[in-house]
């Protein structure tokens, strides 16, 4: 197939312009390219692809021919470019029906919902046991909060538990489940001032829910970060707050140790960045190197899963600095 320039994608009437905010700027791998891959997911999912790296490139897809949301894989490049045809769409077929299980990350985290979790429209989302109660990281969209909640059930936890929900930034992936977790049981929410107020005022531009094509009401914050730093109390654990903006004024990560195992909650690190956003691309390197001197063991991403050694975190984020410097 012949090569595509930089920033073009797949013209399928199903593909939304608006989704063009909402992600890097993408490259084809050019003549390279399986052509049968690439017609059988345009034909059926409206593909996109962006090469990460050397060895990695990540395909946008819808996970039906209804959504309007994309989802993210990776594959190595070596995979992609064999003959293995059957073996790769088998992978992606895996993947689209989201067969990941909740799972234990380590002592006191687990992961109980993401992309290929519960929804296409879900960034992951992380359980902290505090023993006494439990937080979650981030919410999710919002139409999968069901499977969410059963997750939580399947790992041996009571969601009646839930005191805590940090809200990493105002994207509407990472905070549409967060009214009914208030509602069902009166869970705390917690978000940087800097993104309370498009959540507050329910403005479907700043927090992307134009993008997901679902109904955003304006969601109470019940407690407001106002400093660079804040420490919440989960029951037997610390949870260390850090305000990060870059991929919005009010992003933050966070932090806890567990042992001898300290575990970063990095949640939109990669971006994107937009106008539409508020995002800052100098702050973000700034946030950036903040965080890599935490050296963190184990990272817990908002999109691309989990990084365990220090090595992988460092270059993890290291690869974004370079590819935004």
């Amino acid at each position: 197939m012949p090569a595509r320039k930089q920033g073009d994608y797949c013209k399928s009437h199903r593909l939304r312009l608006a989704l063009n905010h909402s992600f890097h700027v993408l490259r084809y791998a050019g003549n390279s390219f399986p052509a049968v891959l690439w017609v059988h997911f345009c034909s059926r999912y409206a593909i996109r692809s962006q090469i990460l790296d050397a060895n990695y490139i990540r395909f946008e897809f819808y996970q039906n021919q209804h959504a309007r949301a994309l989802s993210n894989l990776i594959l190595r490049k070596e995979l992609i470019y064999s003959n293995k045809f059957e073996e790769s769409l088998k992978i992606l077929e895996i993947f689209v029906r989201g067969n990941k299980k909740p799972m234990k990350v380590c002592s006191e985290v687990y992961q109980v919902a993401g992309p290929d979790m519960t929804s296409g429209q879900d960034c992951c989302v992380y359980l902290l046991d505090g023993k006494k109660e439990l937080a979650l990281i981030d919410a999710g969209c919002g139409p999968a909060y069901k499977s969410m909640i059963l997750n939580i059930i399947r790992l041996g936890f009571e969601p009646e538990k839930i005191k805590t929900v940090l809200l990493t930034h105002c994207h509407i992936d990472h905070v549409g489940a967060a009214p009914f977790l208030k509602k069902d049981y009166e869970a705390r929410l917690i978000a940087h001032e800097a993104d309370c107020d498009p959540l507050e005022s329910g403005d479907r531009i700043t927090t992307a829910a134009f993008l997901y094509g679902v109904r955003f009401e304006p969601i109470e914050i019940d407690h407001k970060i106002r400093g660079e730093t804040e420490i919440l109390e989960v029951g037997d654990l610390r949870l260390n707050v850090l305000h990060t903006p870059g991929h919005t004024p009010g992003s933050v990560s966070a932090f806890v140790d567990t042992g001898k195992v300290r575990v970063l909650f990095g949640q939109d690190i990669h971006g994107p960045f937009h106008p539409e956003f508020g995002s800052d691309l100098q702050a973000w390197r700034e946030s950036m190197r903040k965080i890599l001197q935490l050296e963190a063991d184990i990272l817990c991403e908002g999109h691309f899963g989990i990084y365990t050694t220090k090595e992988a975190v460092k270059n993890y984020i290291d690869g974004y600095l370079r590819h935004f410097s």
